[in-house]
């Protein structure tokens, strides 16, 4: 199952929503404009275990632009767009090529070949781009898929009658006994796929593909994972007249930048309740990450025992 043109705010997401209820994976070629004005959503695919393909930069027909130069900048540009989304040689990302309205030339297919760009077409097609109902989008699919058996199902994640469609196939693709096959790139392609990509002569194309590298370095660094704060664990010396047959707790204080709480501990009947009176305050250093205390075990009992308490 393939899906063509997005990402689209909304509409994408509802296709994702609906094959992530059915467990269902997919292969989205996605164009490189699209990717520029919502890489999040693109990101989302990605994270969702669907593999990203490449559409072409603006959904040029290849097949009809005179220029040599700009188709081939078509052609690298959507694959550059989607690696810019989603940071280089993401597991993801594919070097699977679908050539806008399946348009093809001997030529470009030999272009695409060159740059170790698998081209992918489609066996069964909904016509899901024409002024038709989302019922006979889906009429079109399963009497297609019937009469063949099997083939790569080509649809449109960017229009509304592809989303109000897709939890239906689903269903009757369930119903019907087939199976989705989900075909998973290599990494080793799709790394030289990007390594022989040529740079667009187009200016403008490159210089939106390094804005979008950049803000892509920006999101990676504000998801990276912060440093944890440094914190000190300080047990507070019990009471002269603290007994263990009171049933009475002992309290350690956790002073930390991100974490502040008290953590109780009831002492033993069997032991005393101060082995060592001068450990007034003992201290033990950790981490807190995220707003849990992080602490050897063996420090923790090693503490309480020298208080003659018991974890």
């Amino acid at each position: 199952m393939t899906f063509d043109d997005g990402p689209m705010p909304h509409r994408t997401t509802a296709v994702l929503d609906a094959l992530k209820a059915e467990c269902v994976r997919a292969t989205f070629f996605v164009v490189g404009t699209m990717a520029r004005q919502f890489p999040s959503i693109l990101r989302r695919v990605a994270a969702d275990g669907h593999t990203v393909a490449s559409h072409s930069w603006s959904h040029g027909y290849l097949n009809r632009i005179r220029s040599e130069q700009r188709r081939r900048d078509e052609i690298n540009g959507g694959l550059l767009a989607a690696s810019a989304a989603l940071g280089t040689a993401h597991p993801a990302l594919s070097p699977f090529f679908r050539f806008p309205g399946l348009g093809r030339t001997r030529a470009l297919e030999d272009y695409v070949a060159e740059r170790n760009l698998i081209s992918m077409s489609a066996d069964i097609v909904g016509d899901d781009w024409k002024p038709i109902g989302s019922e006979q989008v889906l009429h079109r699919v399963m009497r297609q898929l019937n009469a063949k058996g099997r083939g790569i199902i080509l649809l449109h994640d960017i229009q509304k009658r592809t989303v109000d469609m897709v939890p239906a196939l689903l269903q009757a693709l369930k119903g019907g006994g087939y199976k989705v096959v989900h075909i998973v790139p290599s990494v080793r392609d799709t790394r030289t796929a990007l390594a022989l990509a040529e740079p667009p002569a187009n200016t403008r194309i490159r210089t939106a593909l390094a804005n979008m590298r950049s803000e892509a370095s920006a999101f990676a660094e504000l998801s990276a994972p912060t440093k944890p704060a440094p914190f000190q664990l300080a047990v507070n010396r019990p009471p002269e007249s603290f007994r263990p047959e009171t049933g009475a707790t002992e309290r350690a204080e956790v002073a930390s930048p991100r974490v502040a709480q008290t953590v109780a501990a009831t002492p033993s009947a069997t032991r005393p309740v101060m082995s060592n009176p001068a450990l007034s305050m003992p201290t033990i250093q950790g981490t807190a990450s995220n707003g849990f205390v992080v602490l050897a075990a063996t420090q923790v009992i090693q503490s309480f025992e020298e208080l003659g308490l018991r974890r």
